[in-house]
């Protein structure tokens, strides 16, 4: 006998490109077919992650605010999100498959 291995999709894009819808579908079908799945999105996924992603996104989207993130702030806040989301999200789902 051999052991089903827990698998990994990302559905990667820019913005607007459909990844939501496209991902729910996915979502749909594999359910259909009995397979256990979890939904989540980057940046975010866990409240923590969330919390990083607001503070992204309001300081993206805010253009009364002359003063915006450096890029490298921005990017090392996106990978603060990023490893919120593995270490409490994606490794423990995988763990129990």
């Amino acid at each position: 006998m051999y052991k089903k291995k827990p698998f990994f999709i990302v559905l990667e894009g820019i913005e607007r490109c459909v990844k939501s819808f496209q991902s729910k579908k996915l979502l749909i079908n594999l359910k259909k077919k009995n397979i256990k799945t979890l939904l989540t999105r980057e940046p975010g996924g866990t409240k923590s992650a969330e919390l990083i992603r607001n503070l992204i996104l309001k300081d993206y989207f805010n253009k009364e605010n002359k003063e915006k993130f450096d890029k490298y702030t921005d990017t090392l806040l996106y990978l603060a999100a990023r490893n919120e989301h593995i270490k409490n999200k994606i490794k423990p789902a995988l763990k129990k498959k």
